[in-house]
């Protein structure tokens, strides 16, 4: 799976450009801030950004918070293997601001996994756990990890000790396509995976399950999907269900975790889908289920987004046919958009305006992302009269100018004002390359959210 996302990212060049220039604002910060006033590191503690992400008003100053504490956490993780407590990571789980909370599932997995290693938790107390945690993302940590423990012992023959450290050493993901796991079992975990994404009752290797819970249906759908990309998966699911199957699934399948994983597969693993745009052009708008249009519009774009000018993608952000072509095309908007500043075809004040005036949300959204990987990139050379404000408050440094712009727009303007995230991330203390494209978006969509894996 991580040779697909390294595909995809050989495909779009300008995306390694704006890594290059991110990484190179970098290193001239360091001279930069010693010299211009303007510009000074604000790097936060962790105390002090546990208090933005909680408490802050304005949520992309919560955001931006919030990443930057998850991503120093996971990082020292990783580096040192230090996995934070698990009574401080739940009570993170907990948090009353959801910037936090949807951030801290990687970092609860570990913590959930580390403790079945131990033996201070059990697959008993963690399953029960799922029932009585007291948000989404507490519930859906806690079955992602007991999914993956026991998948892990019981199909892959991994000790949870040997999961742990697996998971230390490859922090970009295990390669998948690497293990084996027996046709029949694969057809079987499947069967009952699905039954659990139908929201019905079943078992897994001697556990039961309530697929009436949400995170119990999620957590099927990662499991299902982790099996597509091992070598014995896409055969199993061909079994599991003809092309025709997994069409009418995606489109009507009880619940939508189970339409999700339906519409992947119909549209990647199976071969099924068509390949003509037209057809899949016509899926996009007139497809029976949202998930079902939403994933032939990211197949859609797939194929002629290489065609597609500036000026294509802008109108279909706009006026696409359905609600999901103007969702699929914005991802691709965004790299457009910055392509177009790096090459001086567009202004970032033109980008400013569409941010502020875009006829669509998706427009919007797109531009308003784009500005901030902009300015993020820029940083050593951005002034503060760089950052539009239209209030009389001061400024006297970048971080004071894209807080108040942040301000300003949070409620009137919401996609203009995550421009401020990215370049707020790197002043804070993020000092890895974000590119804050959320990829699995790109394959998975719920509603208006997000699923956080």
């Amino acid at each position: 799976m991580r040779r697909r996302w390294k595909k995809m990212i050989r495909k779009n060049h300008y995306i390694l450009l704006l890594m290059v220039l991110i990484l190179i604002g970098g290193l001239l910060a360091s001279a930069q801030a010693k010299v211009n006033p303007t510009w000074a590191y604000g790097k936060k503690t962790d105390e002090e950004l546990l208090r933005i992400a909680t408490h802050e008003l304005v949520h992309e100053l919560r955001e931006a918070a919030a990443s930057v504490l998850t991503t120093r956490l996971l990082k020292r993780v990783i580096e040192e293997g230090q996995v934070p407590e698990l009574n401080y990571l739940e009570d993170l789980g907990r948090s009353p601001t959801p910037e936090l909370r949807s951030k801290v599932s990687g970092l609860l997995i570990f913590g959930y996994i580390e403790a079945l290693s131990r033996g201070e938790l059990s697959p008993a107390q963690l399953i029960q756990g799922i029932r009585t945690g007291e948000t989404p993302e507490l519930r859906e940590a806690r079955a992602a990890s007991v999914f993956l423990a026991l998948f892990s012992q019981e199909a892959l023959g991994l000790s949870l000790t040997e999961l742990f450290e697996r998971l230390l050493t490859a922090p970009e993901g295990i390669e998948i396509e690497e293990m084996s796991l027996a046709p029949e079992l694969a057809l079987d975990l499947l069967r009952r995976l699905e039954d659990l994404m139908r929201g019905r009752k079943g078992e897994l290797w001697g556990y039961r399950f309530d697929g009436s819970l949400e995170a119990i249906r999620r957590a099927a759908f990662w499991l299902g999907f982790f099996l597509s990309f091992m070598e014995t998966g896409p055969a199993a699911l061909q079994l599991l269900h003809p092309c025709e199957g997994w069409l009418e699934l995606a489109g009507e399948g009880e619940a939508k975790e189970l339409r999700w994983f339906a519409s992947f597969v119909y549209f990647n693993v199976s071969h099924c889908a068509p390949r003509e745009p037209e057809l899949l052009r016509e899926l996009a708008i007139r497809g029976v289920s949202s998930e079902l249009r939403y994933f032939a519009a990211i197949s859609y774009f797939e194929i002629v987004k290489e065609r597609l000018g500036l000026a294509e993608l802008i109108e279909l952000a706009t006026h696409g046919e359905s609600e999901e072509l103007r969702e699929a095309v914005k991802h691709w908007l965004v790299w457009s958009f910055v392509e177009a500043l790096f090459e001086g075809t567009m202004s970032a004040e033109e980008l400013y305006n569409l941010g502020f005036e875009g006829k669509t949300p998706q427009l919007r959204w797109a531009a308003g992302r784009a500005l901030g990987f902009y300015w993020q990139a820029h940083l050593p050379l951005l002034r503060i009269s760089d950052i539009p404000r239209r209030s009389p408050a001061e400024a006297h440094t970048l971080e004071q100018a894209l807080i108040i712009f942040a301000t300003e727009n949070t409620i009137a303007h919401p996609e203009l004002a995550q421009a401020a995230v990215p370049p707020l991330r790197f002043i804070w203390g993020e000092r890895g390359i974000s590119l804050g494209l959320d990829l699995d978006r790109v394959f998975v969509r719920s509603d208006q959210d997000e699923i956080r894996s």
